[in-house]
Formats: C-alpha cells, structure tokens, sequence
C-alpha cells in the first residue's frame, strides 16, 4: 500500500484520526522514507495554512488563497508531488474551515491591507504565525488583531484574553502587544500575556528576554527581565513586578512542565502552583537530588507522579488535595 486516502490524513493532520486509521498512517510511513518526507511537509503547511481559514461563505476564494500559497512553498519540488500536496493541504484546512469555530475575519473583504482578527474556540488553543515570522499561541476564546502586513517602523497586535508569543527580533522595528490594560513592547523576545477583564487584570510573565509594560491609564512603566512578572490591577490602578517561574505561567501552549537542575522542594512547589495541592515530604527523601528534564502536564496529577517514580526515588499517596511523597528506602 504506497497510497493513502485523502480523508485520512485530513483527520491525521487536525487530530480527528480513530486509532486504525492512525495505524494506517504509521504503515504507509514506514513504507517509504519519501512518505515520512511527505507527511512532515504536510504537516508543516497545514499549521502554517489553517490560520486562513474563514467563513463558509468565503470558502471558495480560501481555498483559492491557499492553492496559490502552497504553490508558492512547493516551486522546488517535483510537479506531481507538489499536486498532491496542494491537493491534501487545501482539503485539509478547507474541512478545518467548515468544521471549527476558529476562524479569521477581514475588516474590509478576503484579502486586503487592513486588519485581520484571529479567534481561538472555547475548547482549543490556536497557534498563529504573523507576517513577521512571530508565532503566538492563543489560549482558549482567546484572540489577537494584527495588520495583514507590518508596514512602517512599528509592529502593533492587539490582545484579548491569553497568548503566548514568541517574537521574531527586528530592532529597527520594535514589537508591542496592545490590551484594554497595558501595552507590551518588545524587540525580540519569550512571554506569556494574560487579560482578564473580569478580574480587570492584566498579566506579562517574561520567559526570555526583556521588554517594557506600560499601563494604558497613567499607572506607570517598568521594563521587566527574563524570570520576572509584571501584574496590573485595574481596580487599585497598581503596577508591580515580582520574581516567578514565567515557563509555568506558559504550560498551557504546549502542555510541558519544564525542570531545570530542579530539587524535590522546587518540584513540590511546581504542583502546588499548577494543581492546587498541598505536597508534603518524606523527612527520608534526599531534597538535594535534582531533576532536570520535560514532563507532559495532565489533567490528573496522579499522572505526573507516575512519570516523576520513573526518576526519583519516591512513591507517592493522594488524600483529597494532600499528596504526600513517600521516600522507597522507608
């Protein structure tokens, strides 16, 4: 079988895939490296593409966008390949289109030199690539505001809800997220941005680099670093800085809890912070040990541990929200 169905890997590229079609996929890869080679491209151009989706009723002149586009990102390979990759790539984000509640909505028309708005569902992140080559990663009901084009000397978004963004570097064209709170305004850097408007707060946790927080009412301007948060209170009109493990407040974009020379304490406290718990530990259990690696965050933080045993010395028990680390030489 050196051929797949296109409806196949259309639910393979979206996640929508059942375990034997997923099979199916794993098969026809192993079949060929050209097919792995394929299926990786395909991929890439569906998480690039899917951010063009729109309406319905613009469907037919999306998928004659993205025909053009995949054109364009396949002139070097082989004609035929490249129609097949046309053929699955458009199909793929033409049912995306149809099928979710993400979407990007124009201004003044399809395509033009205005605004473009893009929205994530109440039940999916969405990751979306400016025209700059900035990525940002849009928590649920989350959306952004950008220009199709960055003209000018300044690259201006426009932020509700939550992002993560990870900001390509142009110094002579500074980058700044806009809110109803503050303003954040960076050259080239990692953070996390959160709005809530009905706390009336706002939220910068800086995971690389270091930018500038501005509150839009007169409340103040600091320039943050790597490790530090800047939080303001719209009701007390407060800006403060505090000193944080910013990669935490970012778990939500790729569902990792990150560790770094990490000792039992500092990964007690990682999920306290992250699962609401109280962690208490064995007097038996060695806190100098440290831990350095990536762990899948998971709804059930009986999970985690699992993962956890698999490193450290330690079992573990769960009372309602007490979890309690048990040393294995006790």
């Amino acid at each position: 079988m050196n051929k797949i169905k296109d409806d196949i890997l259309g639910r393979y590229l979206s996640g929508q895939c059942s375990d034997e079609e997923l099979a199916i996929v794993r098969d026809w890869i192993k079949l060929s490296t050209n097919n792995a080679a394929e299926l990786f491209e395909l991929q890439r151009l569906y998480d690039d593409m899917k951010a063009s989706v729109m309406p319905e009723n613009k469907i037919a002149l999306a998928e004659e966008f993205l025909m053009d586009r995949i054109a364009a990102e396949c002139h070097q390979m082989k004609v035929h390949r490249m129609r097949r990759l046309m053929r699955y790539v458009a199909a793929v984000v033409i049912i995306f289109a149809l099928g979710s509640t993400v979407w990007f909505s124009f201004n003044h028309g399809l395509f033009n030199d205005e605004m473009v708005i893009a929205k994530a569902s109440d039940g999916k992140e969405l990751k979306v690539t400016l025209p700059d080559g900035t990525r940002v990663w849009l928590n649920k009901t989350a959306s952004i505001k950008y220009p199709r084009q960055f003209n000018g000397d300044t690259r201006d978004v426009y932020l509700q809800g939550e992002a993560y963004f990870e900001v390509k570097k142009n110094p002579k064209k500074p980058f700044t997220v806009n809110s109803d709170v503050m303003s954040v305004r960076v050259l080239g850097t990692i953070f996390d941005f959160r709005i809530d408007k009905q706390e009336h707060l706002a939220e910068v946790s800086l995971i690389q680099g270091k930018v500038q927080v501005k509150g839009n009412n007169s409340e103040g301007m600091v320039i943050i670093t790597s490790g530090q948060k800047a939080r303001l209170d719209g009701a007390t009109r407060q800006l403060t800085v505090s000193q944080v493990d910013a990669r935490l407040d970012a778990v939500w974009h790729d569902d990792k809890i990150p560790f770094e020379n990490a000792n039992v304490n500092d990964i007690c406290h990682t999920l306290e912070q992250l699962y609401g718990v109280k962690v208490y530990i064995d007097s038996n259990i060695d806190i100098h040990h440290t831990y350095s690696g990536v762990i899948k965050y998971r709804d059930s933080i009986s999970t985690v541990l699992v993962s956890l045993q698999n490193t450290l010395p330690i079992k573990y028990r769960i009372r309602a929200k007490k979890v309690e680390l048990i040393s294995l030489t006790r």
